[in-house]
Parts: structure tokens; sequence; C-alpha cells
């Protein structure tokens, strides 16, 4: 008998595997979905946190019930990585994986964050004719939407851009007066965004030689995906969609189309717009022949006239570029975040041999000397565009600027990596780790699960991996692909 080829046993094995994995993952969805009516975010100050709810209270046997099938979705995911990896996964199977693993969060209460009653609260001041930008949750007195909110928005002005407040304010005219209604309408943009990323990220990565099915893996179907841009329904993932489609248009030659799409993805929150330059600074070295006027019109003055056009035309002013906008999220802080744990671990040793300075003062400076770090990665990268593959490089770009920033908070280490997805980094299993336990960081109502004393863990560990990466090269190497 003629052994059969490995090609077609790969296959028939995935044949095989395939509705098993779906259907793990779907019933683990559910599972989640309905554990965490208890101890998710779920409304606060309501009869019943959600439209249905398990009975009971938050209790030790609770959280049990919540991350076992966590565990087994995590779990699903992975296996289906290693399918993907043997015997690929078409398109018609991509989505039917999607449908089926979205759907329970799509309809369940929020998980991991409470971020999107955020979104409700300025969408409805946004819809009665007052300014997000200056008006904050607490001027509706609701008290349900505003207990739902996080301590660090409820007094917060909105600080995302133009386009996609204009959003909040039209879905807010439909959404009705149901709080869970609410909800799962707002959440729609941010699944429609992670649908043109599973459109577009597939094609990106089949032009830059990667595997357009472990894209789709890794940059939708992932529980960073589902869980930060489904379930928590943060507006990152309407950004990353318009930002996946304007590099991939803008990758197939139509450079002024792409360039307006990633402005639009700007618009909605304004890290995307750091593509922009590198794009830029690509089609300025990759075509020698093109009027340098003509690419910089392009390049330069086009967002530009569509920035000012669509923030006019919302007519709320231009809040959502001032500085102080951005240290929003820095109020709290997150032990996650790389320069708060090196900061907190630098006081308690400072504190050790006698050295009394403020924790206010240390987490500052290392906040700055972190973010100066980052912002020189990025000025290398975007210099060295002309030899470095751009998607690849806008990707890293993008990551630094999350591991420089104030706060860290999983669902943003999902801008770098769903472009990395669509490159040869996409077999990376320090990728495949943070999509796949990232969101775990945070508990399931979008409390932070790390504790003060991890910062002597972090800390270390962080500052060894960056020793590491330095060392020989390894870093560059990474950043031109000859590793990874």
């Amino acid at each position: 008998m003629a052994e059969e080829p490995r090609g077609a046993a790969a296959q028939r094995t995935g044949r095989v595997r395939f509705p098993a994995v779906v259907a793990v993952g779907t019933l683990a969805a559910t599972a989640m979905v309905v554990t965490s009516t208890r101890i998710g975010s779920g409304l606060h100050d309501a009869p019943a946190p959600w439209w249905f709810s398990l009975p009971g209270g938050v209790s030790p046997w609770a959280q049990v019930a919540f991350y076992v099938p966590t565990v087994a979705f995590v779990a699903a995911w992975f296996a289906l990585g290693r399918q993907v990896r043997v015997a690929g996964l078409g398109p018609v199977r991509r989505w039917v994986v999607f449908g089926a693993w979205s759907l329970p969060f799509v309809v369940g209460p929020p998980i991991f964050s409470r971020d999107i009653y955020a979104y409700i609260a300025q969408g409805l001041i946004a819809h009665g004719g007052r300014n997000p930008y200056l008006v904050n949750p607490g001027a509706l007195h609701d008290p349900t939407l505003f207990n739902s909110i996080a301590m660090v928005w409820r007094h917060t002005a909105s600080p995302y851009g133009p386009l996609f407040l204009a959003l909040m304010r039209a879905i807010a005219g439909v959404a009705g007066h149901s709080t869970i209604g609410q909800v799962i309408v707002f959440r729609l943009p941010n699944v429609a965004g992670l649908v043109v990323v599973g459109i577009f990220l597939p094609r990106l990565a089949r032009r830059l030689g990667a595997d357009p099915a472990m894209a789709f893996w890794l940059g939708v179907l992932s529980p960073l995906m589902l869980f930060g841009f489904v379930s928590s329904g943060h507006n990152d993932g309407l950004m990353l969609g318009l930002l996946v489609a304007g590099v991939a248009v803008a990758k197939d030659g139509r450079f002024v189309l792409g360039i307006a799409i990633v402005t639009l993805a700007a618009l909605v929150k304004a890290p995307a717009g750091l593509a922009l330059a590198f794009l830029l600074v690509h089609r300025w070295r990759a075509e020698p022949s093109t009027p340098r006027w003509r690419i910089l019109a392009d390049g330069i003055a086009l967002p530009v006239v569509l920035s000012v056009a669509v923030t006019a035309a919302v007519g709320d002013g231009w809040t959502w570029l001032e500085p102080s906008t951005y240290g929003i999220p820095g109020k709290v802080h997150v032990i996650a975040t790389p320069s708060v744990a090196i900061a907190n671990a630098l006081h308690g040793l400072l504190a050790a041999v006698g050295l009394h300075v403020t924790a206010h003062t240390v987490i500052s400076g290392t906040q700055a000397a972190v973010a100066l770090a980052a912002l020189g990665g990025c000025a290398w990268l975007w210099w060295n565009t002309g030899r470095l593959e751009v998607v690849r490089a806008t990707g890293f770009a993008l990551a630094f600027v999350v591991l420089g920033s104030q706060a860290f908070w999983p669902w943003y280490a999902s801008w770098g990596l769903v472009l990395l997805a669509a490159t040869t980094m996409q077999r990376s299993r320090v990728l495949a780790v943070v999509a796949g336990v990232g969101m775990l960081i945070v508990g399931p109502g979008g409390v932070p699960e790390l504790s003060g004393w991890m910062t002597y863990v972090l800390a270390p560990a962080e500052l060894l991996a960056l020793g590491y990466l330095l060392r020989h090269g390894r870093l560059v190497g990474l950043l031109e692909g000859r590793h990874g």
C-alpha cells in the first residue's frame, strides 16, 4: 500500500479536527459569557447585570466557573493554530470560526473592560448637542450608566478623534434607551473593524510572502482580538480595521487612497497616524522618479486637509490633538506598564539603600526615559525604512509606542501585533503568547490582576529581555527581518 502524501494527510487531519476545535471554542465562549454575568463588566446598580444572568454573586466558585471556559477557549485557539500551520485554513472556514466564536461575545455583557460604557456616554453627550471634549459623563444624570463606567473615565472628557465621536453620535441616535441594547449596538463598529482586518490582512500577508491563514488566525481570531474588541468593544478595533485596509491598499500601489484611509484611522484614534510617516518615507525612497512635490502633497497635504475637513464638519474642536489628552490613560499606574514596573522596583531599591525619593519623582523620570528610548527606536525605524520592509517597520514602531507609553493595557498590544501578523513575524512564539493570554492580565471586571509585588518579577524580566535583544545586534536583526 502506497504511503499517503504528507500534505494530503495533514489536510485530512485538519478536516477531522476542525469541527471539534470550533465546537470547543464556541461552547467555551458561550460559557464565558454566561458566567461573566456575575463577575464580568456588566451593569452596576441595575436589577440585573445583563438580560440573562446566573443566580448568586461573586465567589471563588464564580471565578472558577469563568476561568475554566476561558482556559478552554485559549486552548482551542492554540489548537486551531497548530492545524493552520499544518493544513492551512481556507477563507470559508476562517469566517465560520469568526462567526461562531464572536457571536456569544456580541450578545453577552462586556468582559475585561468597562470602556464601552464611556463610549456610550460620549455618544449620548454628542447626540444631545453637547461637546464630548468639554462635557464628561457625569452630566448625563444616568446613575446606572455612570456607575458602570471605570473610575478614571467618569469625570474625563473624550480623548478620541472626531470621526469616532461622529460615529458614536450617530449610533446613539438609533441605539434606543436600554443600556444593554446600547452596549450591543455600540460594539458593532469594532466588530466591523475586525471584519475589515479579516479581509485585508490575509491580502497584505500574501503580498509580503507570509501565510494568509496564519495572519487571520493571529490578527482576527485570537483571544486578544475577540476579548478586546468584540466583548470589550474597544475602539481600537475600528482603528485597526481602517489602518490595515489603508496599509494594504497603499502596498497595492494606490498610495493616495491608502493614505486617506489611514488618515481616517487616525481620526478614530491618533496612534494610527504613525503609519502615515512610514508610508510617506517608503514611497519617497521607493519611487525616485515620482516628483517630490507630488509625494509630499499626497503624504502630508492630503492627511492635513482631510483632518481639517472632518474636524470642522464634526464641529467639536481640536482638543483630541492636545498633548494633555494623551496623558489621561496614564492616570492609573498599571503594573504591567514597563516604565511603571521598572520605576516601582527602582523606588523600592532606593528606599532599601536609604535614598528616600518620592514615588512620583521616580515614576515620572522613568516614564520620560522609557518614552525617549521608544521615540528613539521609532526614529531609527523611520530613518531606515528604505532598507526595511515598511509594514514590519510600522508594526514595530507601534509596538515601541505601546511599550513606551505611560500606561499599558493589553488591547494596546494589538496595534503593532496586527501588522506584524502579516509579516514573517507571524510565527513568533512571543506574538502568539501575547495574542493568546495577554488579555488575562486584567480580570473579567476590567481591573488589573497584577499585584504590586509583581513589580519585582516584571522589572528584572523586562530588563533582561532588553539586554538579550541588544546583545550581539539581536534587536536590529529582528527589526530587519533576519530573525523571526
